[in-house]
């Protein structure tokens, strides 16, 4: 029946076009015709229309992303300026083990970051005015230790005497660095057990060091009541290391460049006593992660830090996977002392 119906309005079609009543403009084609020609031009608007739209979702997904992965996103988070990059060190394949890049392997791009960061960081520093610079972070395994203790080295190396003090009292490493076994230093100088010379350790190149020294059941409460000052400036000048004179300051008064005393410590949220230590110090240096720190958690530890009367003198960008993400950090702008400064205590 079926076959006889399709027979019967075949031949009214052909008598219909016959009559007058319509015109074959072009034969049916087979199904596997029409299909080989739509491929490709299916194909062909797919790319036009898929293309632009998988980039708008990946700006649209980059966008909403949470962590800190570019210069822009660090300054905007902080709120302040970008001190410098600093790529992964390829060679460093386990976090636990302490890798010293400036001094093993100086001609390595991580190093070569840490010295060009070390430039702008006391370009900055002297702008400011600030000799005692604090390094922090949102929170544990950011890289402030690793930062601190690199751009140690590359200040000794180029001559500028700087004193490194691990006032992390919670989960100190910064010793495991250094090669140095201390049993005494910022607790118990704190506590009054010692005097800063009885645990300042000399690294050589005017690079001084102090350790965390005893546990402390209490650190918040031992940092927030102890005296820093003895820590920050006490103790015995740094020796000189034969045949290497320290360099003359780049405003060319007279006399070696003022040193810089760099201390570590734990991370905004995991301990109390950094609002303390943020109150002690001329400035303060936040360190960032890419791809691990949260723009919210880098975002409230500055927040954090200037609610205490912090200064922020900048953030530091470090992980990052390739010479391209790295980039040019373009020179950069002397920075607002009117924000980097702490303001004078009033007088009532």
């Amino acid at each position: 029946l079926v076959g006889i119906r399709s027979r019967l309005d075949a031949i009214a079609d052909r008598a219909a076009i016959a009559a007058g009543f319509g015109e074959v403009i072009q034969p049916a084609k087979t199904a596997s015709a029409n299909r080989s020609q739509s491929v490709p031009r299916a194909a062909v608007f797919g790319l036009l229309l898929g293309v632009p739209l998988a980039l708008a979702a990946a700006l649209v997904l980059d966008g909403l992303s949470n962590d800190v992965r570019t210069r822009q996103d660090a300054e905007r988070a902080a709120r302040a300026d970008l001190l410098g990059t600093v790529p992964l060190d390829p060679a460093w394949n386990d976090p636990a083990t302490p890798r010293l890049v400036t001094a093993i392997d100086p001609l390595a791009s991580p190093a070569q970051a840490y010295r060009t960061l070390g430039y702008t960081l006391a370009r900055y520093a002297q702008m400011a005015g600030a000799e005692t610079l604090l390094f922090t972070s949102p929170g544990a395994g950011d890289g402030k230790t690793v930062t601190v203790a690199n751009l140690a080295v590359a200040f000794a190396d180029s001559g500028r005497p700087v004193r490194v003090i691990d006032a992390d009292l919670r989960h100190p490493r910064l010793a495991s660095f250094f090669g140095t076994a201390v049993s005494a230093g910022v607790a118990d100088v704190l506590a009054g057990e010692v005097e800063v010379d009885d645990v300042l350790v000399e690294l050589g190149y005017g690079l001084e060091f102090v350790g965390s020294g005893r546990q402390s059941e209490r650190p918040d409460l031992l940092v927030a009541r102890g005296d820093f000052e003895p820590l920050f400036h006490g103790g015995r000048a740094p020796a000189r290391t034969p045949g290497r004179p320290m360099r003359p300051r780049s405003n060319g008064m007279s006399g070696p460049v003022a040193s810089l005393v760099l201390l570590d410590s734990p991370g905004v949220v995991d301990a109390a006593e950094v609002s303390s230590l943020a109150m002690k110090v001329d400035a303060v240096v936040l360190v960032a992660r890419a791809r691990s720190t949260s723009k919210q958690s880098l975002a409230a530890a500055a927040e954090q830090v200037r609610q205490v009367g912090g200064a922020v003198l900048g953030v530091v960008l470090i992980g990052l996977r390739t010479v391209a993400e790295t980039g040019q950090v373009d020179e950069p702008n002397l920075p607002n002392l009117a924000q980097v400064r702490r303001p004078a205590p009033s007088v009532n």
